[in-house]
């Protein structure tokens, strides 16, 4: 008996104690060292047991454009294609955990389980490593607000490698004050590479930023630091705060005693039980469309969208009987495809892709991060998402068989849309960068708003029912016009980023409002929809 104790007491020693790990292999370089979605970073050392799986890590700082550089410890999983070689694969989801845009700099370190009990592993490091993570193609659009108060004109890139030459530093500006001086290439703003002139970009709060320079006649790049007194102070705040609360009060005055309120309570739902089945449907398709994009790296969120609009347009026609009710159906679907292409090109004229990792990245995980809420175009983007919806099925009834069809064409769109306009998984990094085990949280907030915006686009499809294609067409088109001339005038405003929060901040608290409103809105009576063939 006491023999079996010992072993016993053994056992369970060895199965508590901690991992042993031996440093025994060596990781001499990584390449390339500029990874896009779809790349294999490939590790080059010797010892790796070809064909096992590895577990590379990423431990160190992520500097990104025009935020603060925040530290990282993300694992990825590869595979030792021999001795001397570990690949990596990097979809656009790894991207998305690292952090997105930015340059990583720090130590990857390699592991392989060792063992029979698996309790240990080999390892190898590679210290100061340098990798900038490109998500999207980077454009070669500069703030010119930026380079305005920073007092600098930069020539026209001739290749794409790193860094922006100086054309002219105008006299007595910060640039000229810090020393730069025309023909300096500025190839690193508080050590992120610069790609493209974007991304010359101050993080918000810092008193001055460091750029990294490279001249003629020197023998090694140097530093110079740039001040930023008096950089965020372009509108005062007591004016900011002031102006917010006149639009607080009269949204409020609006929404909660004007004839907004009857409109809004036009829009509440007919019953208040849940249709748990809809729920569950709008859910799997958001976690399966989130899914597919994931491992399609070259497939868009246009992309999916044209196959939406390209099947429930389908859907439409051939659900029609007749002549007459096929070209109305037509129509409408024609009206649904302007409006959620104009809708897209709203939500991503600010970024310039349509990679759904790279709009996810650009945004954030608050809802005043969300390009939705922050401009005055984003709800008008909203508006138009919901008219494509309304310019539906005309359905006779609860149980029409279209129904359940066009309700799986509004689950994948409403997926789109919150992709695009909220935040999608843009959660799920953020989560898992403080608490990667949580990681999962940010994945079940984002199907939860798509299976609520889902339910939003079926009561629009239903409300536009009632309606002509005609009325439809008109509302459309004046939408999508004043959307997209308030975009382009927005991007060619010099608006300042106080500005574009406070704006976020007000668009916030109207969501919020209106949500308040339609949840304690007695259930609208249901109507009978419009002839088909209007």
């Amino acid at each position: 008996m006491r023999a079996l104790g010992l072993v016993i007491v053994a056992l369970v020693t060895l199965a508590c104690s901690r991992p042993i790990e031996a440093e025994l292999l060596h990781v001499g370089s990584a390449s390339p060292d500029r990874v896009q979605p779809g790349h294999r970073l490939v590790l080059r050392g010797s010892g790796f047991p070809a064909g096992r799986d590895a577990r590379v890590t990423f431990r160190g700082v992520l500097h990104r454009p025009g935020h603060p550089a925040r530290a990282i410890d993300v694992s990825l999983d590869g595979e030792a294609i021999s001795s001397d070689r570990v690949e990596l694969p990097m979809p656009a989801a790894s991207l998305r955990r690292l952090g997105g845009r930015g340059t990583f700099r720090g130590s990857i370190r390699v592991a392989f389980g060792a063992g029979a009990l698996d309790r240990g592993s080999v390892v190898g490091t590679l210290d100061d490593a340098v990798i900038d993570l490109v998500p999207r193609e980077v454009s070669g659009d500069a703030d010119t607000s930026v380079l305005a108060r920073l007092g600098l004109e930069l020539a026209p890139r001739e290749d794409d490698g790193i860094g922006l030459m100086v054309a002219r530093v105008a006299r007595g500006s910060r640039a000229d004050d810090a020393g730069l001086a025309e023909g300096d290439r500025l190839l690193s703003i508080d050590g992120l590479n610069l790609l493209a002139p974007e991304e010359l970009v101050p993080a918000v709060g810092q008193a001055s930023m460091d750029l990294r320079v490279a001249r003629e006649g020197e023998a090694a790049p140097f530093v110079v630091r740039v001040s930023l007194d008096g950089w965020e102070e372009r509108v005062p705040r007591e004016a900011i705060l002031w102006s917010q609360l006149a639009a607080l009060i009269a949204l409020f005055a609006i929404v909660l005693l004007g004839p907004g309120a009857t409109w809004i309570d036009r829009l509440a739902p007919t019953s208040r039980r849940v249709p748990w089945f809809n729920v569950g449907v709008a859910i799997a398709i958001a976690l399966g469309l989130r899914a597919a994009l994931d491992a399609l790296p070259s497939l868009g969120l246009d992309a999916a969208l044209l196959a939406i609009v390209a099947g429930r347009g389908a859907s439409l026609v051939l659900g029609a009987s007749g002549s007459r009710p096929r070209i109305v159906a037509a129509m409408r679907a024609m009206c649904g495809a302007i409006a959620i292409v104009v809708a897209l090109g709203v939500a991503t004229l600010a970024i310039g892709t349509t990679d759904p990792a790279a709009i996810e990245a650009a945004q954030g995980p608050w809802p005043w991060d969300w390009l939705a809420l922050r401009s005055p175009t984003g709800p008008l983007a909203i508006v138009l998402v919901a008219l494509a919806a309304a310019c539906g099925p005309v359905l006779d009834s609860e149980h029409d068989r279209r129904r359940v069809l066009d309700d799986v064409f509004l689950a994948a769109l409403a997926s789109c849309a919150v992709i695009a306009l909220a935040g999608g998984e843009a959660a799920h990094g953020a989560i898992g960068d403080v608490r990667p085990g949580l990681a999962w949280i940010g994945s079940v907030g984002y199907a939860a708003t798509a299976a609520l915006a889902a339910s939003m686009l079926r009561r629009a499809r239903d409300r536009g029912g009632r309606l002509s294609w005609i009325a439809l067409a008109i509302a459309t088109l004046a939408v999508a016009m004043i959307a997209i001339l308030g975009a382009l005038g927005w991007m060619e405003m010099d608006v300042p980023r106080e500005i574009e929060r406070a704006i976020a901040e007000v668009l916030v608290a109207s969501a919020v409002v209106i949500a308040l409103r339609l949840a304690t809105a007695r259930p609208a009576e249901p109507t009978r929809p419009a002839n088909a063939l209007l």
